[in-house]
């Protein structure tokens, strides 16, 4: 079972573990629990890798994602990144995600899809004006089985 090929998005370096990035700072609002939630979820069926891409701006949040990821036992699955070079890393990602609880309108989306990434985010502020059609998934926010059924086939 391998990850969801969202429409036409078929990317040639789509090959073994596929990736699956979220570009955000690593505050509450960006939804970060949910997303390691439905990284678990995708790791019990499938083979995928996850990764954070954003500075750490709440030291204290971090410590809470990083010992979920452990919890969950994703420590080889899940990595944060810190600030780092986005479009380096839009690259190197398969699928783009947003997890987060509010947005206005997500440069990091824009980008993505710019890149041509398949996306999947929450429905929260412009992200479903901007995501339509067979763009890629809305999905409802502080749901990991919902962010999670989007990327599994």
């Amino acid at each position: 079972m391998g990850l969801n090929v969202i429409g036409s998005f078929l990317r040639p370096k789509m090959e073994g573990k596929p990736l699956v990035g979220c570009f955000a700072r690593v505050v509450p609002i960006k939804g970060i629990t949910t997303l390691i939630k439905a990284a678990k979820i995708v790791c019990d069926t499938t083979t995928a890798d996850f990764v954070v891409v954003g500075e750490i701006q709440d030291e204290e949040y971090y410590k809470e994602c990083q010992i979920l990821v452990e919890k969950l036992g994703l420590k080889d699955r899940f990595k944060f990144t810190g600030y780092a070079d986005s479009v380096e890393w839009y690259r190197k990602v398969d699928i783009f995600t947003l997890s987060s609880d509010s947005e206005g309108v997500p440069y990091a989306l824009l980008e993505a899809m710019c890149c041509g990434l398949p996306c999947v985010c929450t429905d929260v502020g412009g992200i479903s004006e901007i995501l339509s059609g067979d763009l890629g998934y809305v999905v409802p926010p502080s749901q990991p089985d919902s962010l999670a059924q989007k990327f599994v086939c």
